[in-house]
């Protein structure tokens, strides 16, 4: 789910294709966000982004009806990941900007979170402004 199977590696934004997000880089980035940004912006519930999380690394076979994930909950936490990929100081300043775009492109575009109206499309709205106020897009804000 964090990597193309593709024969053809490409790179994005300085991340392979073929890489894989390690569990504790995520975690990482979640703690980032939930420490950081969401003090300054408390628009989720942390136990409703980690929720989301761990049924991602549940095995295919052992994932409840339940415990299956909308689309529009998977765009939320590939936001939380990217924020927190760009708050993270990594190794001594190692950037991360790559894993924060590559899951930023994760979450899709503006116009396919207008598919709905409720409150986890106006979520991933406001966490893609915040996104486009730290990397300066200030005009995406606005869209």
């Amino acid at each position: 789910m964090f990597a193309s199977w593709d024969d053809n590696v490409h790179h994005h934004h300085g991340v392979s294709d073929g890489n894989l997000l390690p569990k504790d880089l995520g975690e990482a980035f979640i703690s980032s966000y939930f420490n950081v940004m969401h003090p300054q912006a408390p628009v989720l519930v942390e136990a409703e982004v980690l929720k989301t999380w761990q049924a991602l690394w549940s095995p295919p076979e052992r994932v409840q009806t339940g415990n299956c994930q909308s689309g529009k909950e998977k765009s939320v936490l590939y936001m939380v990941l990217a924020i927190g990929a760009r708050l993270l100081d990594h190794n001594g300043g190692q950037s991360l900007n790559g894993w924060a775009e590559h899951f930023y492109q994760r979450a899709g575009h503006l116009t396919d979170v207008f598919e709905e109206t409720s409150l986890l499309v106006t979520h991933l709205l406001l966490l893609k402004a915040i996104y486009a106020m730290q990397i300066g897009r200030t005009n995406s804000v606005y869209l």
